[in-house]
């Protein structure tokens, strides 16, 4: 009658675990703000319909933590596929041949992206970061010199970011408010100085490696792999480098096919009036650097007994004929329950 008693072990871990993962879920789904879709930018598209008012709205305009918002790649992932929403984005430039080439076919098809301009660039091409600004494109900061920031301390770190906002401003008179760390580097010390400098970080769900495969029928391939246009298309942030030849050669493909979809890029909106459009404020999850020991193995010939115990059992045999060897030496309750254990 104990087991009327006591649950029995499997059925109160099953329930903790349900109880856990029903309780992570619904904080988890309470962190998140809702998406909505701005107006998209295609040739010939009916206008988006615009945000029905509610209350939802006046919760995304707060600010939360100090109006720093945190892109994570899971979350875009999640939110943007969802809504069908993609954004194209260009690091590296501006380049003084590809990225009026860039230009050109966005301004065809009447498409806006996000330039993520390198410090050093934009003092040499400042006319091509004006052109950027006046053609309605949104220009983020990508660091002075492109460094991996994660091996530099805070003033570094800080003279980086602060000098590439510094002369963007002076360029175009707009202080950038969007930071792409080069090769998606992040620590804790980045997300602070970022927080203090009122920067929201943007990463990237969908990279075709343009940088490394230099080919524009890779590139295209690749793209059209990730975005899954044979199943209609999925949203996200393209991530692209218009100082590539080849990058450049792949736009127009890239757009005809997205067009296809029904799924050509949207313009990139944050501000008091709009909210957070597309994305949920969130705390990042930096992962910390784990030191795994190598594993405790005794001497065996100095502690056998101890050995014995820390090996892993041998697979034992649980047929019939082991059974019926276990009944005629008498050991068939033995062997059952140290099987069933």
């Amino acid at each position: 009658m104990l087991h009327h008693v006591f649950p029995r072990p499997q059925l109160l871990a099953s329930g903790v675990l349900l109880g856990v993962f029903i309780l992570a879920t619904g904080v988890a789904s309470a962190a998140l703000t809702p998406l909505e879709r701005p107006g998209a930018t295609p040739p010939a598209a009916r206008p988006a319909p615009a945000t029905p008012p509610g209350s939802t709205l006046a919760l995304e305009e707060e600010p939360t933590e100090g109006g720093f918002v945190f892109y994570n790649r899971k979350l875009i992932a999640e939110t943007m596929g969802r809504m069908r929403q993609l954004l194209l984005t260009f690091d590296d430039g501006p380049h003084p041949v590809t990225t009026p080439q860039v230009l050109d076919i966005l301004k065809r098809w009447n498409v806006k992206g996000i330039f993520f301009v390198v410090g050093m660039n934009a003092r040499k091409y400042p006319d091509l970061v004006r052109r950027i600004h006046a053609e309605g494109h949104t220009i983020g900061n990508h660091t002075w010199y492109h460094l991996n920031l994660k091996k530099f301390g805070p003033e570094r770190i800080l003279k980086e970011i602060r000098e590439t906002n510094d002369l963007i401003q002076q360029i175009t008179g707009v202080r950038p408010r969007l930071f792409r760390p080069p090769y998606g580097s992040l620590n804790a010390s980045v997300v602070e100085i970022l927080r203090q400098e009122g920067m929201d970080i943007m990463l990237w769900t969908f990279d075709p490696r343009d940088w490394r495969n230099r080919s524009m029928v890779q590139t295209v391939a690749s793209l059209k792999k990730q975005l899954h246009l044979e199943n209609g298309g999925k949203g996200g942030i393209i991530l692209l480098h218009d100082p590539l030849p080849s990058t450049a050669a792949s736009l127009e493909p890239l757009l005809a096919a997205l067009s296809q979809s029904n799924l050509l890029p949207t313009a990139y909106r944050r501000g008091p009036t709009q909210g957070r459009e597309f994305w949920a404020a969130r705390s990042p999850f930096l992962w910390r650097t784990f030191q795994w020991q190598r594993p405790f193995q005794p001497d065996a010939a100095r502690y056998p007994m101890l050995t014995t115990m820390l090996q892993p059992p041998p697979p034992a045999e649980f047929s019939a004929m082991a059974l019926l060897r276990a009944k005629k030496t008498g050991q068939l309750f033995t062997t059952l329950v140290t099987r069933a254990f």
